[in-house]
């Protein structure tokens, strides 16, 4: 219940290989880095809770995964929930013709951030459905 801004996390989980022999294979992976921020979200999926967001992005495979924070590893502080893709700044602009027709293309960069569920909101409810041993 002591999330902090700036803290330390890693997340597992099983991307696919993008880079193996394999590229749907799933892969075990741990990201690491630091909350930005806590807030209450919306998902564009239609849930609602608080939210951890992540330094890291959080692609496919990755979802469902446990966030933890590397000094108490055996205690989970959230669950991988979604990642967001967020435009920043305009990259390039350039005009290209083609057909007889000048087009114009902006490209942009982009940045991704993770977003998982802080599970200390919703503990009453984990402890009912999913009581301890």
């Amino acid at each position: 219940s002591n999330l902090g801004y700036g803290e330390e996390f890693v997340a597992f989980g099983f991307p696919e290989d993008i880079f193996g022999e394999n590229p749907r294979q799933p892969t075990p992976r741990m990201f690491r880095g630091h909350f930005q921020r806590i807030f209450p979200y919306r998902s564009p999926l239609g849930y609602s809770y608080e939210a951890l967001e992540l330094s890291t992005p959080c692609p496919g495979g990755l979802s469902g995964g446990p966030v933890f924070r590397p000094g108490a590893p055996t205690m989970v502080t959230g669950v991988v929930a979604e990642n967001l893709e967020s435009q920043t700044y305009l990259s390039a602009v350039e005009e290209v013709q083609q057909n007889g027709g000048l087009y114009r293309e902006v490209h942009k960069a982009v940045v991704n951030y993770g977003v998982a569920v802080a599970l200390r909101d919703v503990q009453p409810w984990l402890d009912s459905h999913v009581p301890r041993p």
